[in-house]
């Protein structure tokens, strides 16, 4: 069974960037922040209508490929050259098509991996896994395409439509300091239609067409560069968290483990999932680890003051403080299986699922003697506070 306070998303909150609005200025808009998708996995899609823009008068569209600016006649002729000249954003190896494809070329190697380590009998689970889980969400991912329109434009003449009545969700006209303000993120989803997103692209009005084209370009490039990276981070997100999910629907919850021994459940889906997302993407297992692993210096409870043994109960704590015990134990439980795994091995974890299996531990103790009995390592102070 899961306890809400210990399921904290396994330190991939780490993926997630929180943003703030900032004004447009008179000169070029400012760097846009990164693209993001929502920190948790996909859910069900809200019944929400996706917002549809709608060009200021006097603008229109100009396309190039993916490419969509809006602006008005005068500068048709740079603004197309923009569009159809940037080179397209060089591409990581671990976006959501490359997914599809290690897990259709690395299946084997997944298989035998995965039902070793968590002793299943049939294998045909993994290629369930695979084919209804793990491939649709990369393909659905794959074929996002963010509508990203790019307003150019004057700082004065944005704040003019703006006046005459022209509306938008990421822009407000200030009256008191007559201004124009902009929300500069760009809010990915693969949860629901996204919104259009307008992006103002601000020159100055004395800019020749080489400096307008040169802003263009380069906010196109950073722009780009964010959504790729948002997809990479995105699809290995997803991807990983349902190889958690299926480690704990496999192995963890058959063995419906007590308040006391959750830790070793949540320490096995760091430490497994970080394995077999190397083998699937190549990406670095340490670095992952580390990644779950570390202190956030925005959370007051240190994992190492936390008793593994004598969890705390959260019905006893003020609501904003359950989350951030949780983060704590939950980056403790994964030190404390990342250390245990690196000293006894790889058979470390199928080895101990089977004596589980076979004997069930009473409780966190009776675990700790388990482990200790099974792998020769005694994780008594290690599972303590400090």
């Amino acid at each position: 069974m899961r306890h809400a306070v210990y399921q904290c998303g396994l330190g991939l909150s780490a993926l997630a960037v929180a943003f703030f609005g900032s004004p447009c200025g008179a000169q070029p808009a400012p760097a846009p922040t990164p693209a993001t998708f929502p920190a948790s996995a996909p859910t069900s899609a809200p019944n929400t209508p996706r917002y549809v823009m709608t060009i200021p008068p006097g603008f229109h569209k100009v396309e190039s490929g993916f490419r969509v600016a809006l602006c008005e006649a005068v500068d048709d002729a740079w603004v197309k050259k923009a569009l159809a000249d940037v080179a397209p954003t060089t591409m990581p190896t671990t976006m959501p098509a490359d997914i599809v494809d290690r897990l259709k070329d690395r299946r084997e190697v997944l298989k035998a991996r995965i039902a070793g380590d968590l002793s299943l009998k049939d294998a045909t689970l993994i290629d369930q896994l695979i084919d209804k889980t793990m491939i649709p969400q990369a393909q659905r991912l794959n074929e996002l395409q963010p509508p990203i329109f790019y307003l150019v434009s004057t700082r004065d003449r944005i704040k003019q439509v703006l006046k005459a009545g022209w509306s938008d969700p990421r822009f407000h006209y200030n009256r008191v300091n007559d201004d124009v303000n902009f929300s500069p993120d760009l809010r990915l989803s693969d949860e629901r239609p996204m919104d259009d997103m307008v992006m103002p692209v601000i020159y100055a009005p004395d800019a020749t067409p080489e400096a307008k084209l040169k802003i263009l370009e380069q906010m196109m490039q950073r722009n780009e560069a964010s959504v790729v990276d948002a997809f990479s981070r995105r699809s290995q997100l997803v991807a990983q968290l349902a190889l958690i999910e299926f480690i704990q629907k496999q192995a963890l919850d058959p063995l419906n483990l007590k308040d006391d021994q959750q830790w070793l459940g949540l320490g096995m889906q760091a430490v497994l999932s970080a394995k077999y997302m190397h083998d699937l993407l190549g990406v670095s297992e340490e670095d992952l680890l580390a990644r779950m692993t570390r202190d956030d210096p925005r959370n007051p409870v240190r994992p190492d003051a936390v008793d593994l043994l004598h969890p705390a109960d959260r019905a006893q704590m003020k609501r904003e403080w359950v989350p951030l015990y949780g983060d704590a134990y939950r980056v403790k439980s994964a030190r404390v299986v990342r250390n245990w795994a690196a000293k006894c091995g790889e058979s470390a974890v199928a080895t101990t699922l089977a004596a589980m299996r076979a004997n069930p531990p009473a409780d966190g103790a009776a675990l700790v003697n388990l482990i200790k009995v099974t792998t020769g390592v005694d994780l008594t102070n290690e599972v303590k506070a400090k």
